[in-house]
């Protein structure tokens, strides 16, 4: 796939998910915004784009948030015991955030914003353990140096 391709992707998703959240009946009872972020979570999960390893592949190539599920999840979401890189789980992270950006940036009907964050965020008062931040580091540098090669020769 290439660059406008994945963004055309990345808009029908967030298009289709803002589509059922206008229309006011998920049919399940619970509140809008935890329904919104379980459908994104499972509709992302089931993409053609993170099933298959050479989409994945193509997702981390041209998504700005190809470090989501490291930063979110820690290193390990991403490369595995064996230290092979797990690139279905990265591409996961960065097309849920990209089409959590997108439908940041729609409306609802009413001219309001549809805004997925979370209204009440509970501040972060445990910092990021300080011995995480290398084994993350390395492990994006492993990820960004195997798809430069895989691309770039």
């Amino acid at each position: 796939m290439d660059y406008n391709e994945y963004w055309k992707e990345v808009r029908s998703i967030a298009d289709g998910i803002a589509e059922e959240a206008r229309s006011g009946d998920n049919g399940t009872g619970e509140d809008c915004r935890e329904w919104l972020l379980e459908y994104l979570w499972e509709t992302i999960d089931g993409h053609q784009f993170v099933i298959y390893t050479a989409d994945s592949q193509d997702v981390i190539r041209h998504s700005p948030n190809d470090n989501y599920s490291a930063e979110n999840f820690g290193a390990e979401s991403i490369v595995d015991e064996d230290g092979h890189i797990k690139w279905e789980a990265i591409a996961f992270g960065a097309l849920y955030a990209d089409v959590m950006e997108c439908l940041d940036r729609l409306s609802m009907p009413d001219g309001s914003d549809f805004d997925i964050n979370d209204p009440n965020p509970e501040p972060d008062d445990e910092p990021e353990p300080e011995s995480n931040t290398p084994a993350l580091d390395a492990a994006l540098e492993r990820v960004r140096k195997q798809t430069d090669t895989a691309y770039h020769g």
